[in-house]
């Protein structure tokens, strides 16, 4: 661990721990955990592509591609330190992925389970038994019993092999008669071949769409009944869900009114112009998509999934708990998710949600990443590095607010960026 970070996870923490009792996690991964892990998974991913070698057909070696950028993709994760080290957390899931699986007897040697830094709320099974939860799921949850659940879910996924037959579903579909029939019919046409390619694909999201759609509720019901077998709250099964329907509404945003009350000083005034987004030529076509958004969501139709299992839902006298462990996890997450945020260099991220934190609370620890988040701000646009580490405008997936908080970094000077440093200094 460098100084500087050493450094940062002492002042956070400190403020943190002034003001509510609060001590984050350790995210600065410990090499020798790094190290483990992927001696674990080069291992893993060898007898699995082993195995994969025996057989020699063309789809086979499609799919061994597929495989392989996944595999190469996840060795990336872990090198760049994406999963979080600290053994108390670790030892928690492990705690409770072992209670699952030991109440429902399912093999304990099948899954390993890790905590990701992404703040996306979400949780995703890999295929090859390891099941990953992000942090920023725990900024939604409100007892451990969604966890659990969460947990369920996910080793269905594992236990009906969805991974492997997405697999195959796409390499069948890629050499199927009805592919490569159309892919020649569009490249035959002399005018609108963009258009019809466009069609097609839609059609093919859409029909993917339907399987992920009958996944998902196959892997709540088999994820209800190995819930059912730890004798937890079978109520929080559907709170869960109606959480993750709302998970993707932004629940806060920024007025250029708030930027105002937030940056200026006296002497300091924001600029009107700092708001304008320059218009491009092609500016009519950034509001249009060729998919319904809603429809294509990582966890599709959560409201048809809650009426499925609200079904099974019978009295019950199990009583919602949560264990120390949880609630500490709780008690910081929403402070854990920005400072993973910024070792992770998603400063602009970042400092957009720290200060729809700040705005309302005037919090010391959101203080201080605002200034933190500012300084590399400031540095990436000295070096013209921006992008990098601040999003682009996007009218499809983007909020206004966020949209004017991007446009906003986009056109403050060094200059202005140096007075909001000695302004949250």
């Amino acid at each position: 661990m460098n100084f500087f970070k050493f450094f940062l996870l002492f002042l956070l923490t400190f403020n943190c721990y002034a003001q509510d009792k609060i001590k984050l996690l350790d995210t600065l991964n410990s090499n020798f955990f790094k190290v483990e892990l992927l001696k674990f998974y080069k291992e893993k991913y060898n007898l699995f592509n082993s195995n994969l070698n025996i057989i020699t057909s063309g789809q086979t070696k499609l799919s061994k591609t597929i495989y392989l950028e996944y595999q190469e993709e996840f060795l990336e994760k872990i090198k760049n330190d994406n999963f979080i080290s600290d053994k108390s957390i670790n030892d928690y899931f492990q705690k409770l992925l072992l209670e699952i699986l030991e109440k429902n007897k399912l093999s304990k040697k099948d899954f390993k389970i890790l905590i990701s830094k992404d703040p996306e709320i979400n949780a995703y099974n890999s295929g090859d038994g390891t099941i990953v939860v992000n942090f920023g799921l725990f900024t939604i949850l409100e007892s451990e019993d969604e966890l659990v659940f969460v947990l369920c879910h996910e080793i269905s996924h594992q236990e009906l092999q969805h991974v492997k037959k997405e697999v195959e579903s796409f390499v069948n579909l890629q050499v199927s008669e009805e592919i490569v029939s159309k892919t020649k019919e569009i490249k035959k046409l002399k005018y609108n071949r963009s258009r019809a390619a466009n069609t097609f694909l839609l059609k093919l999201n859409y029909k993917n769409y339907f399987h992920r759609r009958k996944k998902e509720i196959e892997a709540d019901s088999l994820g209800f009944y190995f819930y059912s077998k730890t004798n937890r709250d079978l109520k929080k099964t559907t709170t869960l869900l109606e959480k993750l329907n709302e998970s993707n509404k932004e629940k806060d945003s920024l007025t250029v009114q708030d930027y105002k009350v937030l940056f200026e000083t006296g002497s300091y005034k924001l600029k009107n112009k700092y708001f304008e987004i320059e218009k491009s030529i092609f500016n009519k076509y950034d509001y249009k998509t060729a998919y319904q958004i809603d429809s294509l969501k990582t966890h599709p139709d959560c409201l048809t999934r809650i009426n499925k299992i609200e079904k099974f839902i019978k009295n019950q006298n199990f009583k919602s708990a949560s264990s120390e462990e949880f609630l500490e996890l709780k008690k910081i997450a929403n402070y854990q998710n920005l400072y993973n945020l910024y070792l992770s260099g998603e400063f602009g991220i970042c400092l957009y949600e720290s200060l729809k934190k700040y705005k309302g609370s005037n919090d010391l620890f959101y203080e201080n990443l605002i200034f933190l988040n500012l300084v590399d701000i400031k540095k990436a646009k000295e070096n013209q590095t921006l992008s990098r580490c601040v999003p682009q405008v996007d009218y499809v997936y983007n909020s206004e607010s966020l949209n004017r908080f991007i446009t906003l970094m986009n056109n403050l000077k060094s200059s202005d960026l140096e007075i909001l440093i000695q302004k949250f200094k």
